[in-house]
């Protein structure tokens, strides 16, 4: 897994590795999209092994205030 960590708009950044993978020639075998139930966007694809990687950033901060979006209950 590669996460992104930048000052820029991270889902940018994945958007901008999937068109470099593809110009490479390799397929993605998840598109560029976002994982809503934990604010992530990510995209995966297989290196020349069969491995399957993923690139992904963290769309909301893990910062306090944010928590309650990473959890299933409501007891924040």
């Amino acid at each position: 897994m590669i996460s992104y960590f930048g000052k820029s708009k991270p889902s940018n950044e994945v958007n901008l590795w999937a068109e470099f993978l593809k110009k490479k020639g390799v397929n993605l075998t998840k598109e560029p999209s976002m994982y809503e139930k934990y604010h992530i966007y990510n995209i995966f694809f297989k290196d020349p092994d069969g491995y399957t990687l993923e690139i992904q950033s963290f769309e909301v901060g893990y910062e306090p205030k944010n928590a309650k979006k990473f959890r299933n209950d409501d007891s924040l």
